[in-house]
């Protein structure tokens, strides 16, 4: 096992262990890489982040080691851990081996220094339990993670772990979903029991928010949210009707990755559905339910005006130029034919006219500086794009003859 963990690793990232393991070392201290990293080696997935638990002074390793690679290190000193950028582009978490005392369900645990035994059984799954020391790559596995990694199966630690923890809940469907693991037949039975009685609700906003953030982020956000609907952690949340199937198709159509993605699932679920809970949750998003709202009313404005008149560059511009492009996308995939098109050539045509024309040259041609220059500079922008006029000669030479009429044009842009 010795050789398949150390096979796996990037040569750099076994570079940077060496040197991290002879630094703790001279501290007088012990460090093992832990959880997520050891399963993702043994599965053969991509590393994202590491976890290195320190017996000993996590955060004073951290400082030490950061400094050494001329890190930021950020501490947080509740839980005794602290982050910092190891190597060329490592990002770790150095923990101080501890144990969480749960003083009540659902919050946040208090902690005191402990052995690496008692670090890893406060974990979440048996397969994030798994440690490897930085010594020698020795696996240690102490309570079944190899065996559950090999048979895929989800399995808590303890009865009490969706009790103590409920975003283990979340977690779990995320792993269900993204790792493609079962869940273990008596863990099923102890997270059906948590949702049941309502552990999910005990959790704080910031908990909650974190939670779904780290489900937007996951490949198939649309499957581990039919889960959570087929357990009723949706409904308890909400406490709305929305239609399951109706949310499920949209999320089909999300973007692959990036704040696009996030965005785009924020907005499915706010205009799906209708809950105060929902709203304070992504209350991050919310801008942009605004932004999609605000639009949706121009829109109706302007359609009354022009009827099945199309929209020149001008018009166009005027109604996306203050919406950001997730929202567009969004709008593009659940709302008619004729605002498709609209927001297509937008996207496509209006977005990329070259516009070269500045307050600077506006000034050149006469225009006095002050906070009514951005006024005109947008007139500007519109007269130019409602004209189709490209090239930056021919912008500025239309901009000097609307000078010398008579401002009529200007008023009407």
């Amino acid at each position: 096992m010795k050789r398949i963990i150390k096979d796996r690793l990037p040569a750099e990232l076994q570079k940077v262990l060496q040197d991290v393991n002879a630094d703790v070392k001279d501290m007088g201290y012990r460090a093992y890489l832990v959880g997520g990293v050891v399963r993702d080696v043994l599965l053969g997935n991509r590393i994202e982040d590491l976890d290195i638990v320190v017996e000993g002074d996590a955060v004073e390793a951290a400082r030490i080691i950061g400094g050494k690679y001329g890190s930021a290190v950020k501490v947080h000193n509740r839980f005794k851990t602290a982050t910092a950028t190891i190597g060329q582009r490592w990002k770790a978490d150095f923990i101080t081996a501890r144990e969480e005392i749960y003083a009540a369900p659902g919050a946040l645990p208090d902690i005191r220094p402990s052995s690496l035994y008692n670090d890893l059984f406060r974990r979440d799954f048996t397969i994030n339990t798994l440690a490897v020391s930085l010594d020698d790559y020795t696996l240690i596995d102490y309570f079944r993670g190899l065996e559950d990694i090999k048979d895929r199966k989800l399995r808590v630690l303890h009865d009490k772990s969706f009790i103590d923890d409920p975003t283990r809940i979340f977690r779990c469907l995320r792993f269900e979903t993204q790792l493609r693991f079962e869940i273990e037949t008596k863990t099923k039975s102890l997270l059906v029991e948590a949702i049941d009685a309502g552990f999910p609700l005990l959790l704080s906003i910031d908990r909650l928010s974190n939670e779904f953030e780290r489900l937007f982020a996951a490949n198939e956000f649309g499957r581990i949210f039919l889960r959570m609907h087929e357990l009723g952690i949706l409904e308890q949340l909400f406490d709305t009707e929305y239609s399951i199937d109706n949310v499920c198709e949209l999320l089909k159509n999300a973007p692959v990755r990036g704040c696009e993605r996030k965005t785009y699932i924020a907005l499915t679920l706010f205009d799906s559905i209708d809950s105060k809970l929902l709203g304070l949750i992504l209350h991050k998003y919310k801008k942009y339910y605004e932004q999609l709202s605000c639009l949706r009313r121009k829109r109706q404005d302007i359609w009354r005006n022009h009827g099945s008149e199309k929209l020149d560059f001008s018009e166009l511009y005027e109604l996306f130029k203050s919406v950001d492009m997730a929202v567009i996308k969004f709008l593009m995939t659940v709302e008619d034919e004729a605002f498709q098109k609209c927001a297509k050539e937008y996207c496509e045509k209006v977005v990329r006219f070259p516009m070269h024309i500045s307050g600077e040259d506006l000034k050149a041609l006469g225009f006095e500086p002050g906070p009514d220059l951005g006024e005109m500079l947008e007139r500007a922008k519109k007269l130019i794009l409602k004209n189709r006029i490209e090239g930056k000669d021919d912008q500025i030479e239309y901009l000097r003859s609307m000078v010398k009429g008579s401002g009529e044009q200007w008023d009407r842009a």
